[in-house]
């Protein structure tokens, strides 16, 4: 859902006939690369710390860089804080980070709950961009909205989003931008993409303002 969330967020316009679109994705934790293999017509800065994964995400995963795609090995929150120092912006920025242990939230890692954090990526985001955040907390559903209660003091319009035991929180700089205030656009947004992209999660992506499908705006 993460791949679809920069699109349904406002952040960028999804336009499949546009393969030289100049939008900028700046994505904190590489995983295997999945995320860059399908916004391969932005442009998209992948920043993680761990130079095997990078390998591996080459080797395995088809992860290519071009120049239009690079990776950067370094700490994501000293990236982030270099580029607000520099003055960067980008469209939207998807934050992958989590821990390997076992804790009371596994993603994000405790540093981006940091205000002051979270308060740098919102400096380097365009007037319309947004943040994407995984969320994988191990206790309660208090932790989801503790998250988002943190991320909504630095940008107006945050909600949360979950398909199976996937979830992901969107905050976006767009007033009214959120699921209570725009459902109707996020879901025709969120319809289109996943179509196109073949996903067919429409029906089981869930808000968790109200525990709706994205499937129930459209019928």
């Amino acid at each position: 859902m993460m791949i679809t969330a920069p699109f349904f967020s406002g952040a960028v316009v999804y336009n499949p006939e546009d393969s030289e679109m100049t939008y900028e994705a700046l994505v904190l934790g590489l995983g295997g690369g999945v995320i860059n293999s399908f916004l391969s017509d932005i442009r998209v800065t992948s920043v993680d710390n761990d130079p095997v994964m990078i390998s591996i995400a080459k080797k395995w995963y088809q992860l290519k860089e071009s120049p239009r795609h690079k990776v950067v090995i370094d700490d994501a929150i000293h990236f982030v804080q270099d580029e607000a120092s520099k003055g960067s912006k980008y469209d939207v920025i998807l934050v992958d980070v989590c821990y390997n242990k076992l804790r009371s939230v596994l993603c994000p890692i405790d540093e981006f709950l940091n205000d002051t954090v979270i308060k740098q990526m919102s400096a380097i985001l365009k007037d319309h961009g947004a943040i994407v955040v995984n969320v994988i907390p191990s206790r309660g559903t208090s932790a989801y909205d503790e998250i988002k209660h943190t991320y909504s003091r630095h940008l107006p319009s945050c909600y949360l989003m979950k398909i199976s035991g996937s979830q992901i929180l969107i905050c976006s700089k767009i007033e009214n931008n959120a699921w209570d205030t725009n459902r109707k656009k996020i879901a025709e947004v969120f319809e289109i993409v996943d179509n196109d992209f073949v996903f067919s999660i429409a029906q089981y992506a869930i808000a968790m303002t109200d525990n709706s499908t994205i499937s129930d705006q459209l019928n």
